[in-house]
């Protein structure tokens, strides 16, 4: 009975914790996904981009006389890499 409530204490303890779960994506790594799904969307180098952040998980990209909103989804850190998809959301602009 005992051993049963310490076992369920401490993994009550380590799903509660940081050390359970993964952590995000690093920025480094979002802002690399947005630019490389932006460059082939709006066909546009990387240099020419201009990406800023709206908060955490949403991108706006501009470059070449076009401009395109993305989400960022499944962001985590998997084998010791950090992943992140970057998913456009919404039509490409000519500005």
């Amino acid at each position: 009975m005992k051993k049963s409530l310490l076992i369920s204490t401490i993994l009550f303890i380590l799903s509660q914790s940081t050390f359970a779960r993964e952590p995000l994506a690093t920025d480094e790594t979002k802002m690399q996904r947005v630019t490389d799904a932006a460059s082939f969307d709006l066909n546009c180098a990387p240099d020419q981009l201009s990406i800023n952040a709206v908060n955490p998980t949403m991108y706006i990209a501009e470059g070449c006389g076009h401009k395109t909103r993305y989400n960022l989804e499944l962001c985590a850190s998997l084998n010791w890499a950090s992943t992140c998809t970057a998913l456009q959301n919404g039509p490409i602009h000519k500005i």
